[in-house]
C-alpha cells in the first residue's frame, strides 16, 4: 500500500493572539477553513475534520464535518475570544487509497481571527531516507500591516520514536524556524518558518538549511531534509468581487409557529474571485431583528478565493398570514490569507428574503352526533365520532372539551393535527344510576329512559358547538353463558370451587374457579346425581360471613328451548320483572336456599340483599369431556340483572 505523509501547511491570519481577560476581552465568532490537497495539489474529499474549543467562554465545545468535493471543510466557531482563544484540530485521511489507514492527526492553532489551514497529502519518509527536499515559500507586505507571515510543516517517518531534530541554521536574514520533535509510534517533527520583511526594497529572501533527525544512541542520522524556504514580499491585492442582488423564497410557514430556516448562500452564490489565498470576509451591515425575523448564525464568515459564501440561518414568526420581505446586506473586505490590512471592496453582498406566511385550513365533520345509548348499570354505551380535519399544509390546534361529565371524550384539551391530517375525536355516553336517580326528566317506555344533553365545544381555526344527546335506562338486560362444575377438594366438604356472583350495579358477573382460595359466591353447584341415565342438579346459594343467604330461587319454566340467535332475555324479561318484585315484596316466597333442576328448566334467581333478579336457564347438565377425567358440568345460560324499580 502507498505510504502516506500528512504534510500540515498552517496559515495563521494575523500575529499571534495577546492574552488577556475579560471584559475588555469581547467575544465573537470566527470561522475556520481547512483545505486538504494531496500531493498533486488535487483536492481531497471525505476528510474528517474535527475541532475542539478547550479555552474561552462555554469551553469545552467541539464539531465535526467532512471536506467536499473542493477539498474545503468550513466550521464558524461561536464565542471566541477577539484577544486569545485556540482549537485542537484534527485530521484524519479518507478511509480509502491511498490514504486508507492513516492515523489521525492533532494539532493547536489560535482563533483569535479567522483562519485558514492547508494540508497536503504526501508520500511518508521511510527511516533512513536523507535525500528528502522539501520548500516553503511565504509572502508578506508590511506596506499594507501584513508584517509576518508563518507556515509549518509536519514530517511523519516510520523511525522509531525519540529521533533527535536539528537544523544547520535556524535563522537567516528575516527568517527563522522553529523545531519542535514529536510522535509516539514513529518520530515526526513540526517545522514552522517565520517570515518577517524588514525592508519592502528587498523582494525575495531565499534560506536554505538541512533538518537532520538523529538516533541518540547512535548519533546516526535516520532523516535527513534539504529544506528551502523563500521569503518574498506580495503586495498585489486580491481582486474584489462585483456582486449583483439576488433574492430567495423560502419554503411556507404557518402563523403562529416558529422555524430556523437555512439560506443557501452556497449554492445560489457565485465562488469568489481570486485563489485560495485570498480571504473575504463578509459582516452583516445592519443585523436585521425583529420578532419575526431574525439572524440565527453569525453576523459575519469569511471566504476563501474560489469558494461561495457560507449558508446563513434565520429564525422567522408567523404572527400574521402574507409575506414576511426583508434584505440581507454584507459589505465585504478582502485581504491574503496570510494576514494582513483588509481591502474594502465596492460592491455589496445582498439577498432580497421572502418568507411567504400561511394560515392552517382545516373543518369539524359532522356537526351532529347521534343519540347516544346506556344502560345505567353498564360499563359501556353506544359511541359516536367527530373527526378534527386539517386540509391545510401548517399544523392546527384545537381547543376541545365537553360541558357535561355525563359525556366524556377520548382526546380533550388542546388537540393537534397534522398537515393533511385528521384526528377522530371518539364520544361516549357516561350515565349512572346516580346520575339517573338525579335527573329530574320522568321516566319513559318500558326501561325506564330519560333523556341527557351537552355540548361539544371545538374552538380553532373552524369553531364548532356540536350538540350531544345520550338515553340512559335501568331496565338491562346481558346475558352470559358459563358452565360449573361440581367437586369437592379434600378437607373441604362444604365448598365448592366454582361458583359465580352478580355483581352490583354492574351488568357484569364474576366466575371463580381458584382451586387454592375457595369463595362461595351467590350461585354454586350443590349436587350433581345420575339416576337412571338422566342428571339432576340443585342449584344452590351461599351465605356471607354473618351466615345470611346471598338470594332464594324461584322456578319459571321447565323444557324451555330457544331458537338459534335467542337467549332467555329475550323470552322471560316480564315475567322475571313481576317474580322479581313479587319476591323483593315477599321474603317468604321462593325456595332459600337451593333449588332441584334438570335440563331445560328456568329459575329465577333474587338477590337478599341489593336490586339485581337473574334468569337462569340450564342448557345442560353432563360431563364436561368424554373419558374418565371427566367432571360432571352444569353449562346454564344467565340474563341479568332484573330488578325493582
Amino acid at each position: 500500500m502507498k505510504r502516506i505523509l500528512i504534510v500540515f501547511a498552517i496559515v495563521t491570519v494575523l500575529s499571534a493572539c495577546q492574552e488577556a481577560t475579560q471584559p475588555s476581552d469581547l467575544t465573537a465568532t470566527r470561522t475556520v477553513s481547512v483545505e486538504v490537497r494531496n500531493d498533486q495539489r488535487e483536492p481531497v474529499a471525505d476528510a474528517d475534520i474535527s475541532w475542539l474549543k478547550y479555552t474561552g467562554k462555554l469551553a469545552p465545545m467541539s464539531g465535526q464535518g467532512l471536506t467536499g468535493k473542493d477539498g474545503f471543510s468550513r466550521f464558524v466557531i461561536p464565542n471566541v475570544a477577539t484577544k486569545r482563544d485556540s482549537i485542537r484540530l484534527t485530521i484524519k485521511p479518507p478511509n480509502r487509497e491511498p490514504y486508507s489507514g492513516i492515523s489521525a492527526q492533532s494539532f493547536d492553532i489560535s482563533i483569535c481571527n479567522d483562519t485558514a489551514v492547508s494540508l497536503s497529502l504526501s508520500k511518508q519518509i521511510g527511516c533512513g531516507t536523507t535525500t528528502i527536499a522539501d520548500t516553503i515559500i511565504m509572502e508578506a507586505c508590511p506596506e499594507t500591516g501584513q508584517v509576518v507571515a508563518t507556515e509549518c510543516r509536519f514530517y511523519s517517518s516510520d523511525c522509531p520514536p525519540g529521533l533527535v531534530f536539528s537544523a544547520s541554521q535556524t535563522a537567516f536574514e528575516d527568517i527563522s524556524l522553529n523545531i519542535a520533535p514529536s510522535g509516539t509510534t514513529s518520530s515526526a517533527v513540526m517545522v514552522c518558518a517565520n517570515y518577517s520583511p524588514s525592508d519592502i526594497d528587498r523582494p525575495i529572501q531565499v534560506f536554505e538549511t538541512s533538518l537532520e533527525g538523529r538516533d541518540p544512541a547512535s548519533n546516526t542520522v535516520q532523516l535527513r531534509i534539504a529544506l528551502t524556504v523563500i521569503g518574498r514580499v506580495n503586495c498585489t491585492p486580491c481582486p474584489c468581487p462585483d456582486f449583483t442582488d439576488q433574492s430567495y423564497t423560502t419554503k411556507k410557514i404557518c402563523v403562529g409557529s416558529e422555524y430556523e430556516i437555512v439560506i443557501p448562500f452556497d449554492s445560489i452564490s457565485s465562488p469568489m474571485p481570486g485563489g485560495s489565498d485570498c480571504v473575504y470576509e463578509f459582516i452583516l451591515e445592519q443585523p436585521v431583528n425583529d420578532p419575526s425575523f431574525e439572524v440565527a448564525g453569525s453576523n459575519s464568515f469569511m471566504v476563501r478565493g474560489g469558494q461561495t459564501p457560507l449558508a446563513q440561518t434565520i429564525r422567522v414568526r408567523g404572527t400574521q398570514t402574507g409575506d414576511i420581505k426583508r434584505s440581507l446586506v454584507y459589505s465585504v473586505s478582502t485581504r491574503r490569507s496570510s494576514g494582513g490590512a483588509a481591502q474594502s471592496c465596492e460592491s455589496r453582498y445582498i439577498t432580497n428574503v421572502t418568507v411567504p406566511v400561511q394560515a392552517g385550513t382545516c373543518r369539524v365533520q359532522p356537526l351532529i352526533a347521534d343519540t347516544l345509548k346506556k344502560c345505567v348499570f353498564s360499563d359501556s354505551s353506544t359511541t359516536d365520532t367527530v373527526y378534527l380535519v386539517n386540509d391545510g399544509d401548517c399544523e392546527v390546534a384545537f381547543s376541545v372539551d365537553v360541558d357535561r361529565p355525563t359525556f366524556s371524550l377520548s382526546q380533550s384539551g388542546t388537540v393537534i393535527v397534522a398537515a393533511k391530517d385528521s384526528i377522530p375525536i371518539i364520544i361516549r355516553f357516561n350515565a349512572s344510576k346516580f346520575d339517573w336517580d338525579n335527573n329530574p326528566a320522568s321516566p319513559s317506555g318500558s326501561r325506564g329512559e330519560k333523556p341527557f344533553m351537552a355540548t361539544l365545544r371545538i374552538r380553532g381555526c373552524d369553531t364548532a358547538d356540536v350538540p350531544l344527546n345520550g338515553s340512559a335506562w335501568v331496565i338491562c338486560s346481558a346475558f352470559k353463558y358459563q358452565c360449573l362444575r361440581q367437586f369437592r377438594p379434600p378437607s373441604y366438604p362444604d365448598v365448592y370451587a366454582e361458583s359465580i356472583q352478580l355483581v352490583e350495579n354492574k351488568t357484569d358477573i364474576i366466575y371463580q374457579n381458584d382451586n387454592q382460595t375457595f369463595k362461595v359466591y351467590d350461585i354454586y353447584i350443590e349436587n350433581i346425581t345420575l339416576v337412571g341415565g338422566t342428571y339432576s342438579a340443585i342449584l344452590g346459594s351461599g351465605k356471607d360471613r354473618n351466615g345470611f343467604n346471598y338470594g332464594r330461587f324461584y322456578s319459571i319454566a321447565t323444557g324451555f328451548t330457544i331458537n338459534p340467535g335467542q337467549s332467555v332475555c329475550d323470552t322471560y324479561p316480564a315475567t322475571a320483572q313481576s317474580i322479581c318484585n313479587s319476591m323483593k315484596a315477599d321474603p317468604q316466597m321462593g325456595q332459600n336456599p337451593s333449588v332441584a333442576l334438570k335440563e331445560g328448566d328456568v329459575v329465577l334467581f333474587v338477590e337478599e340483599a341489593g336490586q339485581q333478579c337473574a334468569l337462569i336457564w340450564i342448557q345442560s347438565i353432563a360431563p364436561d369431556r368424554p373419558g374418565p377425567n371427566s367432571l360432571p358440568a352444569v353449562c346454564i345460560e344467565i340474563c341479568y340483572p332484573v330488578f325493582t324499580l
